[in-house]
Parts: structure tokens; C-alpha cells; sequence
């Protein structure tokens, strides 16, 4: 079919909302709007793109969607909310009666709100589906967190970035009630949800090179095993994930420190500088020289 083969070209990058080429989103960037509102313009089909420092959270409402995480693509009807971490590749095709809202909130905001080494955190960096609402809080009452939000986003009451930012850490907290409420007891899925977990842990503690194999063995499962559990879970092989977490470093060295590309890909333990500027521009669009000065070229102290 057409979207399938859609699906197998590179997906494009984007620094700010989708189709807007020449947007950098900044540090305390947050944008809310409607499905409807960017959807329509492109025939209610979001083709394969990730965004490079953004997370987004889609909050269907009602009607339906077909969300691509990976090359086959999964339908579900609101209500529903999807999580979409920075570097994950999405795509969406809706049904034009589909009602919900989006927001688009920067890396910066997140990890002022939540440490690395906070739950909440942690669920937010694989993309998912939430389909399943606790009684406790049922989609209704997201939506009107959801519309408190938007109250004070486009208000010009005192403090109001403080507020929208209170706001923004209790509808996170609730996500992450609602997905740790529902977690099913087949110990086949909490398996691969724990395997998962600590593969994470191994990719942000490892040195590299290390191949895939030593992953598996550490975690004492097969490779084969490794990478169903990854691709059930977020639709990327374990080298994908290991390959966007790098390049997640990269982008934080070329940001906020005066480090030479070269140095960079020294710390990272490259051990060709080619293929590390290959594998960057992969998942960002470019070469880490133009993404220091899309960046403004600035350096920062962390």
C-alpha cells in the first residue's frame, strides 16, 4: 500500500512542529494546539518524522488513528494518548473526525521537571500508546487538565509559565499512574518490560564499542530475544536505540560545551569520525557542524 512504501524512506527531521522546516524550538519551548488545526492542511496524514530535543503527547479524544512507531502500524480509537520521546520516529494517519489536542514540549522542560533518575522519566523515553483509563481518572478528567493548561498557556496572568508548569508535572504524574495502574499481569509482558528497563540502564552506563551480543549476554537472553522484546516495545532494533542514545549525547556535547566535533567523537569512543558524522545526520537531518550552528553556533555551561 502507499503508506507502506512511504514508510521506508528516511524519515525527516524537524526542529520545531511538523512541516515547518525553519523553526528551531528553543529550551522552554511548549506548543498546544488542536489535532484538527495542523492535521487537515496536510489530508490528515502526519508522514514518518521524528523531532530531534522534543517530546509530544497526543491526547485522542474520540475517533480514530493508525500510529506508525515502525513500518506496520497500529490502530487505536480515542480515547487514547500517545507519549513520543525525542529521536523516535512516528507517523499518523486520522480519521478527519478525530477530536483531541497535542502538545509539544521541549527536552529542557522535562528534565527540569522530572530527574533522569525519576519513574516518571524513565516511561517517558520509549513511545507508547495509553489505552487503558483507572476509574480514578478517566479521560475526562485529562481533558480538563488538558483545558486548565491551555488557560493559562494563553493568559497573561502573573507567573503563568510557573502555573502551566505545575499543571504540566500533575498531568504527567497521572499519565504515569495511569500506565503503572494498568500494567497487565502476564508475566510474559512485565518480562519484557524489565528486560527492557535494564537494557536502558546498560546503554546509558556501557562503554563503547559494544556489540549487541555482550548486551544479551549481560542481560542473560539470546540477541534474537534482545530484539523482539526492543521492537515490540518501541518498534527499533537494540542497535537503533543504542545508535539515537549516542547521538542524543552528541547533541547535548555540541550544545552546551566548547568540545571539537573531533573530541566529541573521541568521548563517545568512535573510532572513525565519518561514520559517527554518518550515523548523526541519520537521525537528525545533519551534519553535527550544521547542527552547532542551527543551534546559534552558542555554547553554554550546563
Amino acid at each position: 500500500m502507499k503508506h507502506q512504501r512511504n514508510l521506508k524512506k528516511r524519515p525527516t527531521h524537524f526542529d520545531g512542529l511538523y512541516g515547518e522546516q525553519n523553526t528551531w524550538a528553543g529550551s522552554d519551548y511548549f506548543f498546544s494546539e488542536l489535532i484538527a488545526t495542523r492535521s487537515k492542511d496536510f489530508g490528515w496524514q502526519i508522514q514518518p518524522h521524528f523531532h530531534a530535543v522534543l517530546y509530544q503527547l497526543f491526547f485522542i479524544i474520540s475517533g480514530d488513528v493508525k500510529v506508525f512507531f515502525s513500518e506496520n502500524g497500529i490502530l487505536v480509537t480515542g480515547p487514547c494518548i500517545l507519549l513520543v520521546p525525542p529521536l523516535s520516529t512516528h507517523g499518523l494517519h486520522y480519521n478527519p473526525d478525530v477530536k483531541g489536542n497535542i502538545f509539544t514540549i521541549s527536552a529542557k522542560i522535562i528534565d527540569r521537571l522530572f530527574p533522569k533518575s525519576s519513574p516518571v522519566a524513565e516511561l517517558l523515553k520509549s513511545p507508547r500508546a495509553v489505552i487503558n483509563f483507572n476509574k480514578e481518572f478517566p479521560m475526562e478528567k485529562f481533558v480538563q487538565l488538558i483545558n486548565k493548561i491551555d488557560d493559562e498557556l494563553f493568559s497573561d496572568r502573573p507567573e503563568n509559565t510557573a502555573m502551566v508548569q505545575t499543571l504540566l508535572t500533575e498531568l504527567l504524574i497521572h499519565i504515569y499512574r495511569t500506565i503503572t495502574h494498568n500494567k497487565v499481569s502476564n508475566s510474559t509482558e512485565n518480562t519484557y518490560l524489565l528486560k527492557f528497563k535494564q537494557f536502558n540502564e546498560k546503554i546509558k552506563n556501557s562503554d563503547y564499542p559494544k556489540p549487541i551480543t555482550s548486551f544479551a549476554r549481560e542481560l542473560q537472553i539470546t540477541p534474537v530475544h534482545l530484539t523482539r522484546i526492543c521492537r515490540s516495545i518501541t518498534g527499533n532494533s537494540p542497535l537503533q536505540l543504542i545508535q539515537r542514545h549516542l547521538v542524543g549525547e552528541a547533541m547535548r556535547y555540541l550544545t552546551y560545551t566548547p568540545m571539537s566535533i573531533s573530541e566529541i567523537t573521541y568521548q563517545l569512543k568512535f573510532q572513525y569520525p565519518n561514520y559517527f558524522a554518518r550515523m548523526f545526520k541519520k537521525y537528525t537531518g545533519l551534519s553535527p557542524t550544521a547542527f552547532r550552528k542551527k543551534n546559534n553556533g552558542s555554547v553554554q555551561a550546563k
